[in-house]
């Protein structure tokens, strides 16, 4: 896609970078650093579409920041990377070969895992039913839209189930809509899990000495998480367009926070506290030395 600087910012001199901003980009798009012209005001940029849906960005949307680079030997920095490839293959993928095979890496469609699964233990068997709350007319479509969404990536599916919870529509910071699920009152009968979130204190005493960091957030992360078949229509939530309920694992559970974050220091495994620590769906790698940074962040991400 094409981005165009602001006629009111004057354009830095020499080689300029376009890097990602702090607000995050409609429908979880991500935008790839991207060097560009300084002769131009209106250039070519990397925008990376996670989702299975088009997504549409509004007229004279931020894109990122746009900042003064300096150019480095390219010897010196010969940074390789490993991974594994459609077939299975493990392939050794240069900073040159990336820029040259572009369409060489490949999102996949499913991202959801199984071998942990969200269950809802509950203390009694009496069904939770509520009517939906209204919804305004001028927001129907948008959120009709968003349903379809879930249902095409295999989110949620049709229910008809004895359960029902009401839906709440929360507007993200980047303008599109969340639908929410209030699960107060199958919350108030769930029998709560134990599993502790990581103290702060003894977060920040990991950190001790470290000077480089990786900070990386995982999209849709609870939506990667499976819910147990024979608890799925606990989830059932009603609206204007139908009951549905949830094959992924929904925002509101109470005992949300626990599964992932058990999922997710089962995932990293003896690496948390060692060279990264694990907040639900945000990671941090850290390390003293940029070299030795390199060879934690790879260990992480394979």
């Amino acid at each position: 896609m094409q981005a165009r600087a602001s006629k009111k910012m004057p354009l830095p001199k020499g080689v300029i970078l376009l890097e990602p901003g702090a607000m995050p980009l409609p429908g979880g798009l991500v935008l790839a650093p991207t060097v560009v012209s300084v002769d131009k005001r209106v250039f070519p940029v990397w925008v990376l579409n996670l989702a299975l849906e088009d997504v549409w960005l509004p007229p004279k949307a931020r894109l990122g920041i746009l900042s003064e680079g300096h150019q480095v030997d390219r010897g010196a920095c010969n940074v390789a990377f490993r991974r594994i490839s459609t077939d299975h293959e493990e392939v050794t993928v240069s900073v040159r070969s990336m820029t040259e095979t572009q369409g060489d890496f490949q999102c996949p469609s499913n991202r959801c895992v199984d071998w942990v699964k969200h269950e809802i233990p509950l203390i009694d068997d009496m069904p939770v039913a509520q009517a939906y709350r209204r919804i305004p007319p001028n927001q129907f479509e948008e959120v009709r839209e968003h349903i379809i969404g879930l249902l095409r990536k295999g989110v949620i599916k049709e229910s008809t189930s004895p359960y029902a919870s009401p839906v709440v529509l929360v507007r993200k910071a980047d303008g599109s809509l969340r639908l929410c699920v209030d699960y107060r009152k199958l919350n108030s009968k769930t029998q709560r899990n134990a599993f502790p979130l990581p103290r702060i204190d003894e977060s920040l005493d990991a950190l001790c000495n470290a000077q480089v960091f990786s900070s990386i957030d995982l999209a849709s992360g609870y939506h990667q998480v499976a819910v147990h078949e024979k608890d799925q229509y606990k989830t059932a939530f009603v609206t204007p367009f139908g009951l549905y309920e949830y094959a992924r694992m929904p925002f509101g559970l109470c005992n949300a926070p626990a599964t992932f974050q058990r999922l997710m220091q089962a995932v990293m495994g003896d690496l948390v506290f060692q060279m990264v620590l694990v907040y639900l769906d945000d990671l941090l790698v850290y390390s003293n030395t940029f070299e030795t940074h390199l060879s934690r962040l790879e260990t992480v991400l394979c």
